[in-house]
């Protein structure tokens, strides 16, 4: 909804996304105020459904038709976001850029693989299959 708008976007990897759409016309003189009731009520409904999302990585099991109609990019944020969590840092510098731009994000030199619990070790494997599918362009069939 911002970027239908022309918000400007300070944080790299989001201007760097909507760099690359060819709707997208930044503004200067963009703000919030220009929204409709029902934007801004979407946008305060999206974040409440992303903090739920987010914060389940790590304590509820991941089952892969929740994750139908993601697209791979944001899978594949998903599952670095239990890495970022436990304060992994990337090598990729668009991943980094996402993390770093995260109020809850503090990198952690002493990062291991061993921090992670059982239940995020789950949700990565379950993460990776479903990237591997959706890159395939293939939907969940339950078995």
């Amino acid at each position: 909804m911002f970027g239908r708008h022309g918000r400007r976007f300070e944080t790299p990897w989001l201007r760097a996304y909507f760099k690359a759409a060819p709707w997208y016309t930044p503004r200067a003189d963009f703000t919030i105020a220009e929204l409709s009731q029902t934007d801004k009520d979407n946008v305060k409904m999206i974040q409440t459904v992303e903090a739920k999302r987010h914060e389940r990585l790590s304590s509820d099991s991941l089952v892969e038709n929740q994750l139908d109609g993601l697209f791979p990019e944001v899978a594949r944020r998903l599952r670095n976001e239990i890495f970022a969590r436990h304060g992994r840092t990337f090598k990729d510098p668009l991943l980094q850029s996402y993390f770093a731009s995260q109020e809850w994000y503090h990198p952690d030199s002493k990062f291991d693989l061993k921090m992670l619990t059982p239940i995020e070790r789950a949700n990565i494997q379950t993460l990776q299959r479903y990237e591997a599918r959706a890159r395939d362009g293939q939907r969940f069939t339950p078995g």
